[in-house]
C-alpha cells in the first residue's frame, strides 16, 4: 500500500490552489497509485476557531470511506480546544496538525504542553509543519517564521507522544540532535528527501536512514501546496534502497505508525 502522509484540501489565504477538494485529491492519488492519503483542511490554519474546518473536513471526506485518514487542525490558545479535540477524536480523526506560526503561540507555551498530553492520551500523533509556503516566494502578509528542528527538539524530548515533522529540513545533524531524535517517537515525511547532493532545503535520505533508522521516514508530497511529481521523483531516485526498504517508506512505515488496516 502506498500512503501519502502530507496532503490538504481547503483554501490557502495567499494563493489560489487547484484540485484542493477531495475529488481533486482522489484524482491525484489515482494518477500516481496512492492508495491512501493523510489529509487536513488548510482553511483551519486561517480560521480563528479551527473546529468548523475540522467539521468541514469530516463532511467532505464522508463519501470516500477508506480513502483518506483525516488529521484535525487544533489551536491550543483558543478556548474550548479540549472539547474540539475530543469531538475530532469521536469523528474518527487519527491525529493533529499544529501551526504555531499562524496561531501565534510559542513552542514553550504551557497550553501546547497540555494539548500534547491530551493528544497522547487519545493515541493521536501530532504533526508540525516547517512551513506552508517557501519564504522565498511567500506573500508579504503570510507568516514568514520557519519551524526549525532545533526549536522542535525540546518539544519532542520533553513531551510524550508520537510526532511527525512535515517538510522537514534535516541538514547535517549534530550529535546531540541525533541523540534527541533517537530517544523520541518522531518521524519525517520525504517532501525534501534528496537522492543527490544536499539541496538548500533538502536532506540526504540515505545518510539519515543509516543514522536514525529507515522506519522514521514516510512518503509525503504536500499536495496541492506543492507539485507532487518532485516528491515522487525524489523517492524513486533512491535506487540504493532495496525493494523492501522502498516499500516501507512508500507505505509500510505510515501504516504502522498510524495504525492503519
Amino acid at each position: 500500500m502506498s500512503i501519502d502522509v502530507h496532503t490538504y484540501i481547503g483554501h490557502f489565504a495567499f494563493r489560489h490552489l487547484r484540485h484542493n477538494t477531495p475529488q481533486g485529491l482522489a484524482a491525484y492519488m489515482e494518477r500516481f497509485g496512492i492508495e491512501r492519503a493523510v489529509v487536513s483542511n488548510l482553511s483551519g490554519v486561517f480560521y480563528r476557531n479551527t473546529q468548523p474546518a475540522n467539521e468541514e473536513l469530516a463532511a467532505a471526506l464522508r463519501p470516500f470511506p477508506g480513502k483518506f485518514t483525516p488529521f484535525a487542525v487544533i489551536n491550543p490558545t483558543y478556548p474550548g480546544w479540549k472539547d474540539d479535540l475530543e469531538a475530532c477524536h469521536e469523528m474518527g480523526m487519527k491525529g493533529l496538525r499544529l501551526y504555531p506560526q499562524y496561531h501565534d503561540y510559542k513552542l514553550t507555551d504551557a497550553r501546547l504542553a497540555k494539548l500534547l498530553e491530551a493528544a497522547h492520551a487519545l493515541h493521536m500523533p501530532v504533526a508540525f509543519t516547517r512551513w506552508l509556503e517557501d519564504p522565498r516566494q511567500h506573500s508579504w502578509m503570510d507568516a514568514s517564521e520557519e519551524l526549525k528542528l532545533e526549536d522542535l527538539l525540546p518539544v519532542v524530548s520533553n513531551n510524550p507522544g508520537t510526532f511527525l515533522f512535515l517538510s522537514a529540513n534535516l541538514g547535517p545533524l549534530k550529535d546531540e540532535q541525533l541523540r534527541a531524535l533517537r530517544g523520541a517517537q518522531v518521524y519525517f515525511d520525504t517532501v525534501f528527501a534528496s537522492a543527490t547532493a544536499r539541496l538548500w532545503s533538502g536532506y540526504d535520505l540515505l545518510t539519515l536512514c543509516k543514522q536514525l533508522g529507515l522506519e522514521r521516514f514516510l512518503f509525503g508530497s504536500a499536495y496541492p501546496m506543492r507539485d507532487p511529481v518532485s516528491a515522487q521523483i525524489r523517492l524513486k531516485l533512491q535506487t540504493e534502497l532495496d525493494p523492501q526498504a522502498r516499500q516501507a517508506i512508500w507505505g509500510g512505515n505510515a501504516r504502522r505508525v498510524l495504525k492503519l488496516s
